[in-house]
């Protein structure tokens, strides 16, 4: 009994790193960013982008991930109709599932409304992460 126990230890010692080291499927979620990543405001864009890599980092690589989540990042100058452009291209894609964005009142007002009437995704806006 003691020789069954001990085999059967060393086994599951081994083959548990074995069988971890298989990549399960998981479907891909978008996440984009719009925010300013060029001009005057660019360092609350990349403050933003650095953030949110590191908790997708943290989620892609913990045990409970069961999606694959990807940031896309969309560069809106802090310049509406720039903005606009980026919150079109964001919309045409159906994986992005949430926009985070935008970032400055006057690219938030222009590009609210399209982005809320799509079925397909969730906003969060400056106001909403205060």
């Amino acid at each position: 009994m003691k020789k069954i126990t001990t085999l059967l230890l060393i086994t599951l010692a081994l083959t548990t790193p074995v069988l971890k080291s298989f990549n399960v499927y998981r479907p891909v979620v978008k996440i984009a960013i719009v925010a300013p990543f060029s001009g005057l405001y660019r360092e609350i864009g990349y403050q933003v982008l650095n953030g949110a890599r590191i908790a997708v980092n943290e989620y892609n690589n913990s045990d409970i991930a069961l999606t694959e989540i990807e940031l896309i990042a969309f560069d809106d100058e802090g310049n509406p109709t720039q903005a606009q452009e980026q919150a079109n291209k964001v919309l045409t894609d159906k994986k992005v599932l949430v926009v985070i964005g935008h970032w400055l009142d006057k690219t938030t007002t222009c590009c609210s409304s399209n982005i809320h009437e799509c079925e397909h995704t969730s906003t969060i806006n400056q106001l909403q992460a205060i």
